[in-house]
């Protein structure tokens, strides 16, 4: 019986295990209610204490949720430790500004070479005695608040200029602190940096400084695609929500810049007429929101089709203000709005069906 329990490694893991044996138990009392199966008292009693050891087993390891009263804590403790870890990475900053004028250079180079070196070592002290997971994430992002405030000040006080070397420092450190921690926040910080380091790239082999990345959006390109293309490649088995998170940003920054460049074509690297690039732009965003709802739907990563589905809403709502709200009164506007509102439902509904008819096997 341990070994069921001993196979997982992950919070989230052991809270999965226990969400599924909850479906089952109340799938089988269905199942005996309708007299589709039948189980002697024995076999019953054997099920729930197999599934009873179980998470005693995870609740005990893992300290997962075996209740719906728990889970809602729960949720309510990662707002809470998202919260703080903002708040605690802000007082970092607020208390090195306040108290700096008071050190010498040597002082000041001392506290910021030991500051992540020290909450490192005590994030991991913290993770090695929390079951949850909460306050080892907490500690995660003290620490690289550390890092980036040693980052950001420790060079110039010694008249180095690294460059973009910055984001690249802090994006590894990010990575190491997100798979060590099992920080869903720091994987964030991580991404974030890998989009700004990529587009540093391509900004500096166009001879222009590493920081003026921001300025065309088509320099995020190759950060969301390396984003979408990593879970394919490196296997987040054992972290369950990163892969999600992965593709979740890319296609974000991926659809929200052709978003961007279609309503902004002047921002564009394409030396064509502004009206040629919007038109190029809103018909990769068509294009690129179809596939993304086909693949997503097919190969069932909702993150994909969702963001796909909001960009086209906003293309499409986008056009219909520039369009027809400057040539029809406000209420037939809003009346071909709802119209297409209601196309869309009845569009996604015809192609829910036919995905629950090959689910199933039973025509409808």
């Amino acid at each position: 019986m341990d070994n069921d329990a001993t196979k997982i490694a992950t919070r989230e893991a052991a809270q999965g295990r226990i969400d599924q044996i909850e479906i089952f138990d109340r799938e089988l009392a269905h199942l005996r209610a309708d007299r589709v199966i039948h189980l002697t008292d024995s076999q019953v009693t054997a099920i729930a204490a197999y599934h009873r050891h179980i998470i005693h087993e995870l609740t005990t390891r893992y300290d997962a949720d075996a209740s719906d009263s728990g889970r809602q804590l729960s949720m309510s403790m990662r707002i809470v430790s998202v919260i703080g870890a903002f708040l605690l990475g802000s007082s970092i900053f607020v208390c090195f500004y306040h108290f700096w004028a008071d050190f010498n250079v040597a002082t000041q180079t001392f506290l910021l070479c030991a500051a992540p070196t020290s909450t490192f070592a005590f994030a991991l002290v913290v993770r090695a005695r929390d079951r949850t997971g909460y306050f080892s994430r907490l500690s995660a992002a003290l620490c690289y608040a550390s890092f980036v405030l040693t980052v950001v000040i420790l060079p110039p006080l010694w008249n180095i200029n690294i460059g973009s070397a910055s984001v690249l420092s802090c994006t590894a450190f990010g990575f190491i602190l997100a798979y060590e921690m099992c920080s869903r926040l720091q994987l964030c910080a991580a991404l974030i940096g890998v989009l700004i380091y990529s587009a540093a790239l391509i900004t500096i082999s166009l001879g222009a400084p590493w920081w003026a990345f921001a300025e065309r959006p088509e320099n995020f390109y190759p950060g969301a695609v390396i984003l979408l293309v990593i879970p394919s490649l490196i296997s987040q088995r054992h972290y369950a929500d990163f892969g999600p998170l992965y593709r979740l940003i890319g296609t974000i920054i991926l659809l929200g810049t052709f978003l961007i460049l279609a309503s902004w074509p002047s921002l564009s690297y394409l030396a064509y007429t502004p009206h040629a690039v919007s038109a190029a732009y809103k018909i990769v965003i068509l294009a690129g929101g179809g596939a993304g709802i086909y693949i997503g739907v097919t190969r069932q990563l909702p993150e994909i089709s969702f963001v796909s589905s909001l960009s086209l809403l906003i293309l499409i709502g986008l056009e219909a203000c520039d369009w027809l709200l400057p040539k029809l009164p406000a209420y037939q506007f809003f009346l071909i709005m709802s119209a297409l509102t209601i196309g869309a439902l009845y569009v996604l509904n015809v192609l829910r069906g036919r995905l629950t008819e090959r689910a199933t096997g039973i025509s409808q």
